[in-house]
């Protein structure tokens, strides 16, 4: 169900200005995050402030999503770049969601989801950020 009301009651962020060239499924920047009760909800938000797309086309984008433990959240981006007929094509890509908290330690990634090769992330040292906000409800 979505947040309609709330306290932020804990957030976390992480940071990331390592290029990641990749086009899918490749931590773009992590964190490990303890809600304090499991009947919280979480708040999730990532940016990478410069995408490229190396090659003209249909056959590569760039995309993002937001995992927990390896399990897919509803924050998500896709099709940054499609279906641009330049190369080198430069843009940036946020997503945002939540999901129900859990118990004890987990990880949360932003992941590249594009498709292709000559995708990159974080691009000339630009920033990605992930960050997480529990919230009571």
């Amino acid at each position: 169900a979505a947040i309609t009301t709330g306290k932020i009651v804990q957030a976390a962020y992480a940071v990331n200005t390592t290029e990641i060239t990749t086009s899918a499924d490749a931590d773009i920047v992590t964190l490990s995050f303890t809600p304090t009760s499991a009947s919280n909800k979480v708040i999730l938000f990532g940016n990478c402030g410069q995408t490229r797309k190396a090659n003209a086309g249909t056959s590569s984008a760039a995309g993002m999503t937001i995992k927990i433990d390896g399990t897919s959240t509803n924050a998500r981006a896709q099709n940054e770049g499609y279906p641009q007929s330049e190369s080198d094509v430069r843009g940036n890509l946020s997503c945002i969601g939540h999901d129900d908290c859990w118990s004890g330690a987990k990880t949360v990634a932003l992941k590249s989801s594009g498709f292709g090769t000559g995708i990159s992330f974080s691009y000339q040292s630009v920033p990605s950020t992930l960050i997480v906000l529990e919230v009571s409800v």
